[in-house]
């Protein structure tokens, strides 16, 4: 049996392209979700999309760092839509924030010092990295000399270099980040009653 045109639900082909406003740059993987209905799609490497719509269907576009867009599909359109998405940058920069267990450096050296090591395989370079950390400790009451500032600096250099594009290797064992740190607790930089008072 035959089901009249009228009675049939009209579908409706919405296709196009999803592109950043400001570059005009294709966004590859945008996704797509028709509203209250979860059902949507996935932009492919250029960014192009297909999807079947009803008409009052609420398109929801999302990317990662970008506004989301919502769009509407209205009663009257016709059966096949091309349309190009822009979708604007909502990229936020946030300050740097350092969080240590230690309120001042008389805990931080306690702690420090009564650290009990594991015994395993690793227990040796375990010593050599604190007896390295202690050596650092006991360098930053001298002043640095010129060979060795520029050493470091050369060496900053060569670290952004190498990771450039990347995500830097962790600093958790890295005797001159650890002297920075002591360095900052020393001059007092998180001490809350300074704070308080300045």
């Amino acid at each position: 049996m035959l089901i009249p045109l009228k009675a049939q639900e009209k579908l409706i082909d919405f296709s196009g392209i999803i592109i950043d406003s400001a570059s005009q740059e294709p966004l590859p993987f945008t996704h797509i979700l028709i509203k209250n209905r979860y059902k949507g799609t996935i932009a492919d490497q250029k960014g192009m999309f297909s999807i079947v719509v009803k008409p009052n269907d609420s398109l929801v576009f999302t990317f990662v760092g970008y506004k989301k867009k919502v769009i509407t599909i209205s009663p009257g359109s016709d059966m096949f839509i091309s349309q190009t998405i822009a979708l604007e940058s909502d990229t936020l920069t946030l300050e740097q924030v350092l969080i240590y267990p230690w309120r001042t450096f008389a805990e931080f050296r306690d702690a420090f010092m009564n650290l009990e090591l594991p015994e395993d395989k690793e227990i040796e370079n375990a010593r050599k990295n604190i007896a390295l950390i202690l050596t650092q400790i006991e360098m930053m009451k001298y002043e640095p000399m010129p060979t060795d500032n520029y050493k470091l600096f050369m060496n900053n250099i060569f670290q952004k270099n190498a990771y450039y594009g990347q995500y830097p290797a962790m600093n958790i064992l890295n005797p001159l980040s650890w002297a920075q740190f002591i360095q900052a607790i020393q001059n007092g930089a998180f001490d809350r009653r300074r704070k308080q008072n300045d």
